[in-house]
């Protein structure tokens, strides 16, 4: 493929993902969903296009919604940029690790990393961008044993989204790209 052709299809991957999580800002049910679908995006790229480009989707993608979609909905931009836009690519550096442990092992160490930070982030900015904290009245008490409760949850849901992303890659290999093999020539 030549270089105009992967640019061409880089941009229209990040429009694309624009699109999508901008679609998820406005139908609010959708907006952890639109992420994941902007990150199949990257996954696609990633595949078809090579390394420098699934950089360029991510980062133009991520940029794009931070200016674009913050003031509608945070969460989508923040969780895209932090951790769903840049997973897929890292994922590719993680599994070529020689012994699949250590692979399991640098992915928990960094899941752990981007949800403490993602926590973090909402115990802090929750009052600012939602109006009030995050737990309050009868819930205060307990704010530790939820915040724990919350972080061992989100890593366990970080290690399933690795396996569907996963299962995603063998799908678009063995039955999506054998046709449309002829128009990424």
């Amino acid at each position: 493929m030549r270089k105009t052709k992967k640019i061409s299809l880089a941009a229209i991957l990040s429009a694309l993902g624009v699109t999508f999580m901008y679609l998820g800002a406005f139908i609010q049910v959708l907006d952890l969903s639109v992420v994941a679908i902007a990150s199949a995006l990257v996954v696609f790229a990633r595949i078809e296009i090579g390394t420098p480009y699934d950089w360029a989707v991510y980062l133009v993608t991520g940029t794009l919604s931070l200016f674009f979609l913050f003031n509608l909905n945070p969460l989508i931009p923040v969780l895209y940029f932090l951790f769903a836009g840049m997973y897929p690519i890292l994922k590719a550096y993680f599994e070529r690790l020689p012994r699949r442990s250590l692979s399991y092992l640098v992915k928990g160490v960094y899941f752990a990393l981007i949800v403490g930070l993602l926590l973090l982030l909402a115990v802090f900015f929750s009052e600012a961008l939602f109006g009030a904290p995050l737990f309050t009245g009868k819930l205060l008490p307990y704010t530790s044993v939820l915040l724990a409760a919350l972080y061992v949850l989100l890593i366990f849901m970080c290690f399933v989204y690795d396996l569907l992303l996963s299962q995603l890659v063998v799908i678009y290999m063995v039955k999506i790209r054998p046709k449309i093999a002829t128009i990424l020539k």
